[in-house]
Formats: structure tokens, sequence, C-alpha cells
């Protein structure tokens, strides 16, 4: 799909939308196809970190507010003809931007190649005006093809994860070439990106599922042209848009005669048939093929059908399904609206995010609906600790009072009660906190006397989910968190949320301090009280978190600057204040820091200064 410049009526009837789970395998609709080819183009294995991805919109500045695994790139200005606008000219502004847009928001960019420049058009006349004179014909000579994606890797190496070689080729605004053509082009591009990168993904060309016409006539010459070239692609890509008065069941049905389809051509012992599907644009709503309607839904359907497009994702094994489109204002082409003023549909967002984490295992027969375990393991507000190291538990959201105070342990902390333990480490000690962890620092966690096999959610705060991890068959489990870049230094909450082998959701609260990451050079001041030679518990507490704030492994240099007394004799002074100095060199060197200490000896400036010594640590990586 490309966006339009004219917004496409859409009608308003509206249905109700219920979410329910796929069942089983989608075989009914195989027919003629060999039923063991479809199963296996079905068969699951856990989610990868791009399960859950998306497309943008232009007009969306910044950083993408929520969470995706990939970025597909398009309808960006970023395609062939805007980066290529002349032989051997390129500008890469706006592709530049887009890619590092998606890394600022934590995403993987996947960038569709193609939309041929009219310079290098074999026909430019080809493709629908609005995107474009020539853009939907082959290049005139194929060695423009292999410069511009030569270039694009060559300046881009492993920031870009994907390439999608073409947009929807089965449909003539796109590709008024012939699938061999195609093929050509696929091949000399895969051959450049694997040459260059061999860990990005190469994916096929996608085609459009609800034109099942034009998608069989494309398909089948071109999975014979492909298989002529030795399959030079690692993932399949489609688009599942239903016909726009359609629904989820329509989208579904449109995928298993997508499948069917390449098993009839490839055959059912084909290896191509486990290679990666990406489903890399569906919505509802939108309007065609030809006059047939499109239309729009309410916030609350809108969210349900997200949900229920991932839970069919997951049972046709597609292994990755990019939203079309997060947008900063209602876009009318669209029936299913995702920005900022949709608040059901961002939760359901935020909620297929946890359900399908990277890791989640295929489900079973017999498994709950993985949306009420999202809500029943949700963050509990009301169970925040006093103050770090201290832990509250709830059970069903009601306090538990039977269970002992936690033990810490240097930088672990441990709490337990009857058949149920949990553990959590930390990365360092700090003496100004019970408990906690800098921004970034991973916190380990273990635990036991949860429901075998069961799902555990960790969150910090109220609303910032960390990861989510289950059980083994005897309700252990063990897994690490990091505090994400964007936490605030402070004192806050680790929460583990489970379900108890006896029934019941279990709210683990952990009191945690929160430490900004240091930056070089890191400062103490260290006081001695009192005309004290040593170093007493505050002072010693004062070093120990400045060397825990310097980087493990960094070569440091350390700067300590005791303060003499300016009364009475000027040498007993300056042999005082070294002997302080010695004193925290000597800390210094037990605890860990290996780099230069030099030692300065000034008159201090005021009285309460004398006392004092100034520690000043630097380091580089």
């Amino acid at each position: 799909m490309q966006r339009a410049v004219t917004a496409v009526g859409l009608a308003l009837t509206i249905l109700s939308i219920s979410v329910m789970p796929v069942p089983g395998l989608h075989l009914s609709m195989a027919r003629a196809a060999d039923e063991a080819g479809v199963a296996r183009m079905q068969a699951c294995t856990p989610t990868s970190a791009d399960f859950v991805s998306l497309e943008a919109a232009p007009e969306v500045s910044g950083a993408i507010p929520i969470s995706a695994g990939m970025h597909r790139l398009w309808d960006l200005g970023v395609t062939w003809k805007d980066v290529n606008p002349a032989p051997g000219t390129f500008t890469w502004t706006a592709l530049d931007a887009q890619v590092a847009k998606a890394e600022a928001s934590g995403a993987r960019p996947l960038l569709v190649l193609g939309m041929t420049p009219t310079w290098a058009a074999a026909n430019p006349g080809a493709g629908d005006p609005r995107w474009g004179l020539g853009t939907a014909s082959p290049p005139r000579d194929i060695n423009d093809w292999r410069a511009y994606v030569s270039a694009v890797v060559d300046r881009y190496g492993s920031r870009i994860a994907a390439y999608e070689v073409w947009n929807e080729a089965n449909l003539a605004t796109f590709w008024a070439g012939t699938a061999d053509q195609m093929a050509e082009l696929t091949a000399a591009a895969y051959g450049i990106i694997k040459a260059k990168q061999p860990a990005a993904t190469v994916l096929l060309p996608s085609v459009t599922l609800r034109l099942r016409p034009s998608m069989r006539r494309f398909m089948n010459p071109f999975l014979v042209a492909l298989g002529a070239r030795n399959y030079p692609f690692d993932a399949f890509a489609i688009h599942t848009y239903p016909a726009g008065n359609l629904g989820p069941q329509d989208r579904v049905n449109d995928i298993v005669y997508w499948q069917s389809t390449v098993v009839n051509q490839v055959g059912s012992a084909s290896p191509i048939l486990d290679r990666p599907t990406f489903d890399t644009e569906v919505n509802f709503g939108l309007a065609g093929p030809g006059a047939t309607p499109g239309r729009a839904y309410s916030d609350a359907e809108g969210a349900a059908l997200i949900r229920q497009t991932y839970l069919d994702s997951r049972n046709l094994g597609i292994d990755a399904t990019f939203w079309y489109l997060y947008t900063a204002a209602p876009y009318s082409l669209l029936g299913v609206q995702l920005w900022q003023g949709a608040p059901e549909a961002l939760a359901a967002w935020q909620s297929i995010g946890r359900v399908f984490a990277a890791g989640t295992p295929c489900p079973t027969a017999g498994a709950p609906d993985p949306f009420e375990v999202d809500r029943q393991l949700a963050a509990v507000a009301t169970a925040r600790p006093d103050r770090p190291g201290a832990v509250t538990v709830q059970d069903n959201g009601q306090p538990v009072g039977s269970v002992p105070p936690p033990v810490i342990t240097g930088a672990s902390l441990a709490v337990t009660d009857a058949g149920w333990s949990l553990s959590a480490q930390a990365p360092t000690v700090r003496s100004t906190a019970a408990f906690g962890s800098p921004v970034g620092g991973t916190v380990t966690l273990q635990g036991a006397g949860y429901a075998p096999a069961s799902t555990l959610y960790i969150w910090l705060g109220p609303s910032t989910f960390l990861g989510a991890v289950r059980t083994d068959p005897k309700g252990a489990f063990s897994t690490s968190v990091t505090l994400p870049p964007g936490a605030a230094a402070g004192d806050e909450v680790l929460q583990v949320n489970g379900f108890r082998s006896g029934g019941g959701v279990r709210s683990t609260s952990i009191g945690m301090r929160v430490f900004a990451v240091a930056t070089s050079p890191a400062r103490a001041t260290v006081a001695f009280t009192g005309g004290r030679r040593k170093l007493d518990a505050a002072a010693r507490d004062a070093l120990r978190d400045l060397v825990t704030a310097v980087p493990k492994g960094a070569r440091t240099s350390t700067l300590v600057t005791a303060y003499a007394g300016t009364t009475g004799s000027k040498r007993q002074a300056r042999a005082l204040a070294r002997k302080r100095a010695g004193k925290i060199t000597a800390y210094l060197s037990r605890a860990g820091l290996t780099g230069s200490i030099v030692v300065r000896v000034r008159p201090g400036a005021t009285r309460s200064q004398e006392d004092r010594a100034g520690v000043e640590v630097t380091w580089t990586s």
C-alpha cells in the first residue's frame, strides 16, 4: 500500500467485535493443497523480538512513543527514486533521519527497496502517477539496481536489520514487469546484501492477499523463477488487509489461501515452507477491492481487532506482523486508528507487547486466554514499600502479613514464606540504599513456589514492563531484567507478579533505589569529623559509593585533594592531611581502583574544609 493524497470515504456501519483465539491449524481452506505443507507453514515457534512490529506515518515527529520490534520504512520518502534521484547521485537526508528515528524508538529498521526512478526505468510511463513516473517499471539496466542496493547497504551496514525487496509486487500500480524480472531483482539484491551483511534478513517482495487472482497469477510464476535461482530469500512477505467490509476471519482465510497457493506450487516437501513469513502491512476497514466500501471502527472495536490480529498471526505461523499505521492524528483511509487519541487501541498495543514478548512459548491445549492472564498480572500500584530494601506481598490484592522481612546480604535480597521464595541480586552495592541498581543495570531474579509452567510479569513502578518469564514444571524460575535507560533516578519499586501454586496471584514489591548513571569524572567528599585521622563509617560509605559508580574494567585516574589546617603548625597540618589522604588511597586500592592515584595537599579555605578531602575519579572505557 502507498498512502494516497486523497482520503477514501468509509462506511460507518458498526459491528460488534469479540476477541477469540483461532483454534488449531487452519487447514479447512487448504482444499487441494497438501495439508502437511500448509501445516509446516503454520508451525509455531517461540516469538521473536520482531513479532510485534509497526509502521509509523511521516507526520509523527520524534521517537515513536509505542514500542515495536521493527519499524518498516515506507511512505517516508526513502525509496529508490527518493535516495537515488540521478545516476550516481544519492541523497541520504530522509533515510538517515528515519533510520535514526527507528533506533531512537528502540526498534530495528526494515527498509522497503524499490520504486524505480524515472531516469532508470525501462518504461518511464509504468506505475501510478501519484507515486511517480516509472516507479512500477523494471530498471533499464540491472546494474543501476545493483548500484542502489550496494550504496544503501554500504551506508547503513548492520543498522538496517531487514530488507523487503519490493512493495506489493502483484499490483500493477507497483510492478509492471514480469515475475521473472522481479526474481532477477530479488536474486541480485539478496546476493549483495548477504555478501555485505550476512545477518540481515532479506524478504521477498510483498504480495497483497485480498486480491486472490492477482496474488496467484504473480506467485506461481514468481516461485518458479525463484526456484531456478535457488530461492534467494530468507522470508516471505505478505499484506493481509481483508476486503474493506470484512473482518479477522476473512484475513485468516486469505492467509490460508496464500499458504495453499505456495504449497501447491512448490510441493509439501520444499524446504522453503520452513522459512519465516512477515506480514508487513495489516489493518481493517480499508476500502476495496474495487467498489467494496470500507468502514470505521470505534476505539474499543479497534483494540479488539489489534488483539485478534496478533492471536491469529501466532496461530497461522506468521513470524512478524507490522501494524499499519501509527499516526499523528486520525487517518480516514484506515478503519482502525492507532494514535495518542485512541486510548483503548494503545492499551491493546501495550498488551500484545507483553503477551507476545520475545521468547514466549507456543500455546498448549487448554492454555488460558493470554489477554486474561495479562489483565491479572497487571502492576499493583497500592503495594509500594516505604523504603529501599523493604518488601510488601499481596495475594489477590490483599496484604499478606505472615511473610517475614527480607534478608539482605551485600547486593542480594531474599524473602521467603511457606513453600514460596523470591530473591533479587543487584549489580552493585551502594551504602546509600539497602537495595538498588544504576540505570541500565541488570537485576537477577529467582523464585519458587509458583504455579508450574505459568507466566510471571516483572514491572518497574506502576507502568514500566520489564519482561515476562515462564516457571518450570516445578514452579521455579530464574531470569534477569534490565532497568531501562529512561528510568528516573530515585526510589522505585520492582514488582514480580505471578500465579501461586495454590491459586491466585501473588504480587511481590521490592523497594529499590535507582541510581543515575555516573559520568566521568565522579566526585566524593570525605569528612574527618572531630579531627580524626582514620576513615569512619560515613567516610567508607562515601568511598564505596564512589567506587561502585565507576564502570567495571574502566581505566581510571584518581586525584585526592586533602585540605590542611591554616592555624597552628603548618607542617603538622600538612602531615595530618597527608595521613588522611593515605587512608583514602589505601581504601581505593583495596576497592579495586587500579589506575594512578595522585595526592595533593591544599590549605583549607574555611574551618570546615580543613577536616575534609575531595576525591575525583576520571575514567575511560
